[in-house]
Order: structure tokens, then sequence, then C-alpha cells
């Protein structure tokens, strides 16, 4: 991830030319699906359990970027603070003396403190544009377990690639409309419990991606 930073940022700044540098900045809103898949593994017996969740939700964030108007070519920063994933949860029985393992469990997580890094690339007059970067995003667990086992949070990284068109004016404010998808790394967590071992605590491995339709407006400078 750190090379594709690296690229990105050489590839921007070898692109800009001094006498037409930019900068822009506005918000946006982005409809984003965010889905997140995964795997238990359960403690002591090995048993493995799927599971997935899936949320619709708006996402507003704000941006930077710096860039060359004559070549079309920017690197930007965006950066919000959101969503939640929905929750799961599912009835293992009446929880008894014998296997305090049952009863309700639920299952639930935040995406938290979203951030990318990514370059834009005009193609001709049109304002049609491509983008490619790479994302950040903490997963914060929120799950209610009868067995008492808890998780971590992690943070996850990802590609961004997205496409788009943008219309602006001779004033500089600007309107841009794309759609954007996040491929994030997978994740492994460690299941922690009082009293526990190595070998008794739950594992899970987990996918999260996202697909947004994305409209943004602001003003270069």
């Amino acid at each position: 991830m750190k090379k594709l930073i690296t690229a990105i940022a050489i590839i921007s700044l070898s692109a800009i030319s001094y006498a037409s540098a930019q900068i822009r900045v506005g918000t946006s809103v982005a409809w984003t699906n965010l889905d997140a898949s995964g795997t238990e593994t359960i403690k002591d017996t090995s048993v493995k359990t799927t599971g997935s969740s899936s949320a619709d939700v708006l996402i507003p964030a704000l941006f930077i970027e710096a860039g060359s108007e004559d070549r079309g070519f920017y690197i930007g920063i965006d950066y919000t603070d959101v969503a939640a994933l929905e929750s799961k949860s599912r009835d293992d029985g009446n929880t008894d003396t014998v296997d305090t393992d049952r009863g309700e469990q639920t299952a639930a997580a935040d995406v938290e403190s979203l951030m990318s890094i990514y370059a834009i690339k005009t193609l001709g007059d049109s304002g049609v544009f491509v983008k490619l970067g790479y994302a950040q995003a903490d997963v914060i667990t929120k799950e209610q377990l009868t067995s008492g086992t808890t998780y971590n949070n992690a943070s996850i990284d990802g590609i961004v690639i997205g496409a788009g068109i943008q219309k602006q004016d001779d004033s500089g404010y600007f309107f841009r409309v794309a759609a954007e998808y996040i491929d994030y790394d997978s994740i492994s967590l460690t299941g922690s419990e009082a009293g526990g071992t190595s070998t008794s605590y739950n594992k899970i491995t987990a996918d999260v991606d996202s697909t947004a339709f994305k409209i943004s407006i602001g003003k270069a400078f």
C-alpha cells in the first residue's frame, strides 16, 4: 500500500505545471453500500460458521486536491467518520449451566475514520475522469456474545477505483458525479475471554467492500 501512495504522489506531482497549478476544495455525499462477509471458527471445536451483513448509508466527506488544470491531473485526500454495518443476531437456544455458549448471539460493527489518498486524471476536454487511490478505515466491533468472547478493533486498507464526470464554470465552482468501488484487504480477529487459553479463543476472518454513487461540489483556486 505504501508503494501505491508513493506512486500516486510521484506521478501526480510530476504532472503539475507550476503555471497552471490549482487547488480544489469541496464536500461530497455518497450513497454507499457496505458489504461484510466472514467466517468464525469456534473455540475448542473448530466448528466454522459463516455470515454476511450489508448496509446502505449516506456518507458525507470533505476533500482537498492539488494539481494541474492544463494537464487535468490532481492528487487529493478525503475524510469521513461514519458508518454502521447492520447488526446480525442468531439464537443458539436458551443459556444453561451446561453450555454457556448458547443463547442469542449478536454481531455488529462500525466502519469509522475513512480516509483516502487518490489521483484523478481528466480525459481530454470532456470532463470525464478516472480515479485510483488507497483507502484506510477503522472497524469498531460491537458484538454481544453469550460466551463472553470479545474482539478487538482493527484497521483495514483498500484500493479505490472510480470514474465520473465533472463540470466547472468560469468562476471555478464545479459539480461532480462519480461511481466508486473500494476493495479492502481481509482482516483476521482473535477473540478474548476471561479465563481462556490460547486454544479456547474464537477466531474471525472477514472481508469488507464498498460501492458508492458520489455527488460532489467545490471551488477551484
